[in-house]
């Protein structure tokens, strides 16, 4: 990717040391395959419960050839936390094995069309289906 992942905070500020903790993770996630075209990582505070406390909201998305990889974006399925290291660190886990997913379905499908078995003709004659002269007798079925 030529260009560096868009990292987007919404709804708090965040501190020096998570803010590069989002670059570090998102930076390593994109070399993990080369052929990513885009990434974008939002991470937002989006309700202030007392009750529940703060919970940390992170969705990242992964542009690839063809496809449009998502991590966080189901409401029924998001990575929600108190904590914001370990939201961070638990979508970019999914995202890592969604980006492997992506790249072993790539390569299975470019292997299974590439490879072509290769066809063997047999002669099948003679009494136990062996060809005239062939180390079988008569005797040796007996």
């Amino acid at each position: 990717m030529d260009q560096s992942p868009h990292i987007i905070f919404r709804d708090f500020y965040p501190s020096l040391d998570e803010r590069a903790m989002t670059e570090r993770k998102a930076n390593k996630l994109v070399s993990y395959y080369h052929r990513v075209v885009g990434c974008q990582v939002m991470v937002e505070a989006p309700h202030r419960h007392h009750q529940r406390g703060n919970l940390f909201r992170v969705r990242i998305t992964l542009d690839v050839p063809g496809e449009q990889l998502v991590v966080g974006g189901d409401p029924h399925n998001q990575i929600t936390h108190r904590i914001l290291t370990t939201s961070l660190s638990d979508a970019f886990h999914a995202a890592q094995r969604v980006l492997h997913d992506y790249v072993e379905r790539k390569r299975h499908s470019y292997r299974k069309h590439s490879v072509e078995p290769a066809a063997i003709e047999l002669p099948l004659t003679g009494a136990l289906g062996d060809a005239p002269g062939g180390p079988w007798t008569a005797e040796d079925a007996a």
